[in-house]
Order: structure tokens, then sequence, then C-alpha cells
């Protein structure tokens, strides 16, 4: 059992590191470009309902796990530091800011 529990956990990185492989060479060839962002929200958007609603769950939990990362410099600090203003926030009003997706375990 536990063989295939690393085989899955191998898989979903190997998967992810794809994505963000991918994602990373857009950023790169577009930049912050707001065109950018917005085909980004708008195919998230196209998405089924429950699939939008687990991707932000993922991405709001992005966000906590990052708002704890130590390796920062002037590059990412400020992203840091966001990030962490976004989890105070989640923390301080977990009640509203969860109703909607309080069901999905994390």
């Amino acid at each position: 059992m536990s063989n295939l529990n690393e085989q899955f956990k191998e898989a979903i990185c190997a998967d992810v590191r794809e994505a963000i492989n991918k994602l990373s060479a857009a950023v790169i060839h577009y930049g912050r470009n707001k065109i950018f962002a917005k085909a980004i929200f708008e195919e998230i958007t196209r998405e089924h309902r429950t699939l939008q609603q687990s991707m932000s769950q993922v991405i709001f939990d992005s966000i906590r796990l990052y708002s704890d990362y130590s390796r920062t410099d002037l590059r990412n600090e400020e992203a840091v530091k966001v990030c962490k203003s976004i989890k105070a926030y989640m923390e301080e009003y977990t009640d509203e800011f969860w109703v909607v997706i309080s069901w999905i375990a994390l």
C-alpha cells in the first residue's frame, strides 16, 4: 500500500512540475500582462463549476503555504508578504471566507 501511495505522490509531483514548467514558460514569454491574466481567468471559468471551486482551493492552499516560505530576497519577498496578508485575512474571517469552499478538505 505504501508503494502505491509513493507512486501516486510521484505522479502528482510529475504532473504539477510539467504544468508549472509550462506556466513558467508562458510567464517568461508574456510577462505580467493583463491579457495573459485574463486568459488564465477565462480558461478557468470555462471549466466545470466544481472544478473551478477545487482550483480555487488549490490556489488558496498554495497561497497559505507560500506565506511561510523562508527563502526570500528582493525578487520575491513582496509576494510572500502579500501571501501572509491573504493568509491572515483567511484566518481572521474563516467563516465568511470559507463558507463557499468549506466542504473541500485540505
